[in-house]
């Protein structure tokens, strides 16, 4: 690509732009479409882009009509660093496209550049903070209340840990009692007498479950992030469910040592099997972007085992990506659409994966880039994508015949 140099000053605007290559780059519209090309500022309040996909032509496109969360992409990579007053307008547009974290950052550069505006930046600083603290009190009241007490709890240690001294994290500690008392009234082994043979048996059974979700662990490479990756570290947790649910029915004590000494090995080797399995699609999704998806996966494995480090590690992680996410393609972002029976639904838009085995959209029939590319989501364990919003809306009123579509292309192309 040939290297262009930039020097855009925008006339009434607190920001000042400075040089730079021009490259290809992503943008977001209010009315869903996606463009990518070079992109450059015009005058007044004009965004220029030569597009170079979904198809070749110059646009120049309105601020407004562009997403926040694009709007802030395509301004903070002509910023001028060193400028507060473009720090401050960065810092107020990442807050308006929901980007908490790179809000606090943009405000904590505009401290650091101008010292006297240090009251007015703590004051905006903090309100995020106590937003950030917020959601994750309601999402711990939400487990709380679906009865998932241990994912519950450790939603609210996180919280007083990451954000101390938030009303949030006053009110957590205010829950933790509650929840610490709920996990503990759960219970994973039925105290009860089982035949011996009916106990081996159901051992052979755990031992098979086991296998075969340790095949389906090796299909996960370590760094995995496709559709297929996503596939198998799902099947792997199947095999690991079906063996776990098997051995809860084994009883604490036969009265036969050897057996007993199988009993208990299988219960511990399928825990460990089944959380590391839960923290495996966890991390698969993270990768990929789809935070609500690796956000189940890990409540799951916290439920099963509130105490293991790794699981800790992956909720961090995930809080963090929440907090910087915004969007198709870049973090749990939401398209929402209404039913005709006009009860809300919504999907969970997740980074389009290369390896999708249709061209075309399952609704419409049209090619996939025909709307400024695909929008793409799981539902019922299974990617699809769509060329558009308007078919989200159709898909979610027949979701049954648009899947079986996709699964045939997929079986079709060997997946």
């Amino acid at each position: 690509m040939r290297a262009q140099i930039w020097i855009l000053a925008v006339i009434g605007s607190g920001l000042m732009f400075v040089g730079g290559a021009a490259r290809a780059e992503t943008v977001e519209l209010q009315s869903g479409g996606t463009i990518a090309g070079q992109v450059s500022l015009g005058e007044g309040d004009l965004v220029i882009v030569e597009a170079r996909f979904p198809r070749s032509e110059r646009l120049q496109i309105r601020r407004s009509d562009l997403t926040p969360g694009s709007l802030y992409r395509v301004l903070e990579r002509r910023s001028d660093p060193e400028d507060p007053e473009a720090r401050k307008e960065l810092g107020s547009l990442a807050e308006a496209a929901g980007l908490k974290g790179a809000a606090i950052a943009e405000f904590r550069a505009v401290i650091e550049l101008d010292p006297d505006s240090k009251k007015e930046m703590d004051e905006r600083i903090g309100a995020l903070i106590e937003s950030l603290a917020a959601d994750i009190l309601v999402d711990a009241r939400d487990l709380l209340a679906e009865g998932r007490a241990n994912a519950a709890a450790m939603y609210l240690h996180t919280l007083m840990e990451t954000y101390p001294g938030t009303k949030a994290a006053k009110e957590a500690a205010r829950l933790v009692p509650e929840a610490t008392k709920a996990a503990g009234a759960s219970v994973d082994v039925e105290s009860r007498t089982v035949d011996a043979t009916v106990a081996a048996k159901t051992i052979e059974t755990v031992e098979s479950h086991l296998q075969k979700g340790d095949m389906a662990t090796k299909e996960v490479p370590g760094h995995g992030s496709s559709v297929a990756d996503g596939r198998s570290a799902e099947r792997a947790v199947k095999h690991y469910e079906a063996a776990w649910e098997s051995a809860r029915t084994l009883p604490v004590a036969t009265g036969n040592r050897d057996l007993d000494a199988r009993i208990a090995k299988a219960r511990t080797r399928t825990k460990t099997a089944l959380v590391q399995a839960y923290l495996t699609a966890g991390t698969v999704y993270l990768q990929r972007r789809a935070l609500p998806d690796a956000e189940r996966w890990c409540n799951k494995a916290c439920e099963l085992e509130p105490e293991n480090k790794q699981n800790h590690t992956l909720h961090k992680l995930i809080l963090q990506a929440k907090a910087l996410s915004i969007g198709r393609g870049v973090g749990g972002g939401r398209v929402v659409v209404t039913t005709p029976m006009n009860a809300e639904d919504a999907v969970t838009v997740m980074e389009p994966s290369r390896d999708y085995p249709l061209k075309t959209c399952v609704v419409s029939g049209e090619d996939l880039d025909g709307m400024g590319g695909p929008i793409a989501f799981m539902y019922d364990g299974t990617e699809v994508q769509i060329c558009c919003k308007g078919c989200v809306k159709k898909f979610l009123a027949s979701p049954t015949k648009y899947l079986q579509k996709v699964r045939e292309a997929e079986k079709a192309a060997g997946k």
